[in-house]
């Protein structure tokens, strides 16, 4: 049964806290600004829409492995097109330019 595993206002927090943490309180903002395009996209785009327009492709039974975060692995494919990243044989966030693009990617995980 696929769900929303967490919600837009979730991961808002978890950015603000995050970019919070690691760029403002250390005197980075220059990073903030450099990838302040990718940062605006992932943190107003609310993806969690798209999970009832693909719901009925996913089994509604309990058997199996539970479905993977749809939302958490669109995002991804999205920030991979941003780096235009065309194919992963095996997904490696530090081929990712800083670990902005990997936290927005890995929410609360």
């Amino acid at each position: 049964m696929l769900t929303v595993k967490f919600s837009h206002a979730q991961y808002q927090n978890f950015i603000g806290k995050f970019l919070n943490e690691f760029f403002i309180q250390t005197n980075q903002q220059i990073t903030l600004l450099e990838r302040s395009s990718l940062i605006t996209k992932m943190w107003s785009t609310d993806l969690t829409e798209i999970v009832p327009l693909i719901q009925s492709t996913y089994s509604k039974t309990k058997q199996g492995a539970p479905p993977k975060d749809v939302v958490a692995l669109i995002r991804s494919l999205i920030i991979m097109a941003y780096h235009k990243v065309k194919r992963v044989l095996k997904y490696d966030n530090s081929k990712l330019p800083d670990n902005i693009e990997s936290t927005l990617n890995n929410i609360l995980s």
